[in-house]
Formats: C-alpha cells, structure tokens, sequence
C-alpha cells in the first residue's frame, strides 16, 4: 500500500507509529537510475557567464580521456567515490603533464547522519593521504570548514585561492571539480553561478555499478535515493538566486516534481529540508513528521525499538572507509 503524505503525517504525528522507507520495485529503480544520470553534468547542460571575459559560455565538463591543463583540482568531500575518481583524475593528469595541479577540498562536518570525528574534507585529505599521494602536497592547502551548506563552500573555496601563493596570482583559475555522480548537476549550477570569476571544469564522474555500492549513501537501502531525488528537486528550484538554470534539453531528462513527490510520500526525505518540502507543497504539519521518520530510521535514537541502519553507525562507517582506503592504496 502506499501512503499519502497526508496519511504519513497522520500515522506518525497522531498514532506515533513508526514507518518505514518503503521498498522499490525493479521499474522504480531504473527511474532513479534515470534520475542519477540527469544529475551529471555534461558540456552544454549549464550556460554560466564568465565575469572577466564578459561572455555567456557553455560551464566545461571532462573526462579521463579528455582534460586541458588546471591549476587545481577540487575535490567535494564526503563521498569516498569522489576519492577515488580524484585519485585516477591526478594520477592521469601527472601522466599527461608531468606534474599534480594543485590539491583543494572542501566539506564541513556532517549534518546528516552519524556525526563523524573529522570534517568530510578532513576525511578527504586523510584519504588521499593514505591512497599513497605527499603529505605536504595534500595539505598545502588546508582549510577548516565554515559549516554552511552553500555559502561555506563558496567562501572556503575563495578562502583557500586568497591563501594560496600560487593561485592567487592567477588572473582567472581553472578548477576541476570531483563529486559524486548524480551531484555534478546541481554543483555545476551553484559554483558557476556564485563564483562566476574562476573556470571550472566539471567531472562526467561515471555512475558506481550496483554491485560495488558498500556505502549507505550510494545503496538503494540506505539513502542514495534520498539523495539523488534532493539534488534533483534542487536542479529546479531557486535559479538566479543559489543556481544557474539548466539547459531545455537538460530540463527535459530531469523528474518531474510529482514524481519527487512520490518518492518523498514512500519515506525517502533524508535529505530533504523544510524549505524544500514547502516548496513542494507539503503543510507544515507534516513536514516535521517525514523528516522525523526517515532521520530515526536511518540513523535511530538510542533506543532498542530504533537502532537505525547497522552501517550508519560511526564504527561500522569508519571501518567501511578505512577498508575503501586500503583497498584503493593496493590498486594506485
């Protein structure tokens, strides 16, 4: 049976019965598939303006195949994918170029989940670190995270180019960034529109195959659905205020928002905010009650009735990425 986002407000706010996340069916996967796919960011799908040439231009997209010269490469942190496609982007650009470009990441302390003992760009550096790259090299551009969603990692990417000898005598930057597939879109959109000085350069990061997911937020049972629909919805909301607009074509392989709506009212709201769930049309009566669902169920409260996901403990999580960092040192 599925339920209404009213029943689910119902059921939790008036009988506190607890509800699960229901289950996908095969036809529901490939449309989050789809979904994830829309999400990446390919030449053409974002047209920013570029503030020192005074020009409207295409925002560039690369590949391992297909790169120019960067004066750093950018790594989103908090996704341990994104590691390794920034080790395999580094470890090609050295080949082609001779030498590394220089290192950035940037990511504050979760607010989702399991709060982790390092910051995501902590755990980014420590990573990569560990992969096998110089100390010296990862850490030269350190920076301890502001915190906040979108302005932080604005902020703390000009932070890092003021302090930095090297690309602060740059006239115009050329950054690649590296995140998770699925997310390339809606950054895309947010780093071209808020830092319209810098060239960016987006990662076409490829799309995990099922059978290697181990973490939660990249497995149809834990919260890369939440993840993907978020994202998505955000691709279609608040142009020319957080974000460039996408390409028509572009607009045209993205959810509709009845469909994001649908999968919200089967319990996968993780990450969704309030703001968002307004302006999805969703009372105030019942937003609290989906994000208070799908927060105890992902990561519980303590109590033996809600455990939360065995994976979102900070144990199980930290053991996970040591092992993902250890096995990535033996393929480099």
């Amino acid at each position: 049976m599925l339920y209404s986002s009213g029943d689910i407000k119902f059921f939790i706010n008036y009988n506190f019965l607890y509800i699960m996340a229901q289950e996908l069916n095969a036809f529901e996967k490939e449309e989050i598939l789809k979904i994830a796919k829309s999400g990446i960011c390919r030449q053409n799908d974002v047209l920013r303006y570029n503030s020192v040439s005074g020009r409207m231009e295409t925002a560039a997209t690369f590949n391992l195949d297909n790169f120019p010269k960067f004066d750093a490469v950018l790594v989103i942190g908090g996704y341990p994918r994104a590691i390794y496609h920034a080790s395999m982007v580094l470890k090609a650009y050295r080949k082609k170029y001779g030498m590394y470009p220089e290192f950035m990441t940037v990511g504050k302390h979760s607010l989702k989940g399991p709060v982790l003992p390092l910051s995501e760009a902590e755990m980014t550096e420590r990573a990569m670190i560990g992969i096998g790259f110089n100390k010296d090299y990862v850490m030269r551009n350190h920076l301890e995270p502001t915190g906040c969603e979108i302005n932080g990692i604005v902020d703390d990417i000009r932070a890092i180019v003021r302090r930095s000898f090297v690309m602060s005598q740059k006239t115009q930057l050329r950054i690649a960034v590296i995140s998770e597939c699925g997310l390339m879109l809606n950054l895309a959109q947010m780093l071209s529109f808020r830092i319209s000085d810098y060239e960016f350069w987006y990662y076409e990061t490829p799309l995990t195959p099922e059978s290697e997911r181990v973490f939660l937020y990249e497995r149809f049972d834990g919260y890369w659905v939440d993840i993907i629909i978020a994202t998505a919805f955000n691709s279609q909301r608040r142009w020319d205020s957080e974000r460039l607009s996408p390409s028509d074509s572009k607009m045209q392989e993205m959810p509709s928002f009845d469909t994001i709506r649908r999968y919200i009212d089967k319990g996968y709201a993780f990450y969704m905010t309030p703001a968002m769930l307004r302006d999805l049309g969703y009372r105030e009566e019942q937003i609290k009650g989906i994000l208070d669902a799908r927060r105890l169920e992902v990561v519980g409260d303590g109590s033996p009735e809600h455990p939360g996901m065995p994976d979102a403990a900070v144990d199980a999580m930290s053991k996970q990425f040591e092992t993902f960092v250890f096995n990535l040192r033996e393929q480099m």
